[in-house]
């Protein structure tokens, strides 16, 4: 869906359709009264209501509305208003090829705006179809015994994978509720490696993700397809990896509560304490904080420094995926007024850069990743990086191909693993 033969024919459809609607055997199109100004005009006026629209009035999310995705609006506008002029003039064959024509131009646009994000990389995450069949946990049999690494020594240098290891690991759904937080959530996932099938049962590290905003906790799944790049990552590690728990972070799709306590919402009390508290009762995980790591893209890798800093006792990993330099509903103002109700000290209190310059993380380790062509994170990313290296953490920055899209939030993820291992105690000692 964003490379290869779909991409291809879709532009090539697009564009033969655009061409016979754009065709008039009754009337020369370029002239004043024909049905192509009026496409034109009322197109261009579509995509820039829609960029006043979400960027001005309406602000669902902090990012601004692509233009690309303006473009395909307009395009998608005119394809309509000159199938419907064709109609007007035609027959039935000839209304028929139009509603057509125009299906494929509104189809190849649509494919040009997943292409702009890398969003669903496949029919399948499209279409919402699972990699694996999912599972109960409640099917998983308790682990007879336990291996966890000893003093000096890595998880990997311990374990001996037992015979009749699956190749691929499970996904279940996780119902995590919100007993202290009270905060609405949807339902979240969880994929738990080969190892985590079999007994005796490693000990492993956890990595809780989550995604941006507008979104769902099924997006690292279908969007992210996490569960091949773990199941990759498991086959070259005899079946070990971290246990990824996917909660959700917003509550609804265009919610915004930043993952903090506000009036918005106690999203950070569900992520810092009902969440773990859930994966401690139902899940053989490592306790120890440096086994804790933290993810997300966008709005999700904000989130991921914030809890890095403001629930570091349970979090002592992080991985930022083209977070925001500080947590946001729009502007600075408006996150104020909204979410706190005007009280800038008790943003302060929060706000990562404020958190790090006030206290020390020496036992902290993380990542920060942005797009080579995301220029409107990656200043805010860098002055990130270097106020958590003035804190004291463990902290790298890396650039990815890519802009503030999937395409460079599964390459930032996936370069992220092997640190990840080193750091949790899976492949190298704590």
């Amino acid at each position: 869906m964003i490379t290869g033969t779909v991409v291809t024919t879709s532009v090539v459809a697009g564009l033969v359709s655009a061409a016979f609607l754009l065709l008039d055997t009754e009337r020369k199109w370029w002239t004043g009264w024909g049905w192509v100004p009026v496409a034109v005009l009322s197109g261009a006026g579509a995509g820039v209501l829609a960029k006043v629209v979400v960027d001005v009035i309406w602000k669902p999310f902090p990012d601004k509305l692509p233009i690309i995705v303006c473009a395909a609006i307009a395009v998608s506008v005119a394809a309509i208003i000159l199938a419907v002029g064709k109609m007007r003039r035609f027959g039935p064959g000839m209304r028929t090829l139009s509603v057509i024509a125009t299906i494929l131009v509104i189809g190849a646009s649509a494919i040009q705006v997943n292409r702009y994000f890398g969003w669903y990389p496949s029919v399948a995450g499209l279409l919402g179809h699972l990699p694996v069949e999912p599972i109960g946990l409640d099917e998983l049999d308790p682990a007879d015994a336990t291996i966890s690494a000893p003093d000096g020594k890595s998880l990997q240098d311990v374990w001996e994978p037992p015979a009749g290891l699956p190749a691929h690991g499970a996904l279940a759904e996780m119902d995590v509720p919100p007993k202290v937080s009270d905060f609405h959530v949807r339902s979240g996932w969880v994929w738990l490696p080969p190892a985590y099938l079999v007994t005796p049962r490693p000990v492993l590290p956890v990595l809780v993700l989550v995604g941006g905003q507008p979104g769902n906790p099924r997006d690292w799944i279908d969007s992210g397809q996490i569960v091949q790049m773990m199941d990759a990552y498991a086959a070259a590690h005899e079946g070990l990896a971290p246990i990824v728990a996917m909660p959700d972070s917003l509550g609804s799709p265009w919610a915004n509560p930043m993952c903090l306590d506000t009036e918005r919402g106690k999203s950070l009390t569900y992520l810092s304490v009902d969440v773990p508290a859930w994966i401690d009762e139902n899940l053989s995980v490592a306790v120890d904080r440096k086994s804790w790591a933290f993810g997300g893209f966008s709005q999700g890798g904000t989130c991921s420094l914030i809890m890095a800093v403001n629930a570091s006792a349970v979090y002592g990993r992080f991985i930022d995926l083209s977070g925001e330099v500080e947590p946001t509903i729009g502007t600075h103002e408006e996150t104020l007024d909204e979410a706190f109700g005007g009280d800038a000290a008790a943003f302060d209190e929060v706000n990562p850069l404020d958190v790090m310059a006030r206290e020390r993380f020496p036992d902290t380790a993380g990542r920060f990743v942005v797009g080579e062509k995301d220029t409107g994170m990656a200043a805010g990313l860098q002055e990130l990086h270097v106020a958590a290296q003035a804190a004291g953490m463990d902290v790298e920055y890396q650039t990815v191909p890519g802009g503030h899209d999937m395409n460079a939030w599964r390459t930032g993820m996936r370069e992220s693993l092997p640190w990840l291992g080193d750091h949790t105690g899976l492949t190298a000692p704590l």
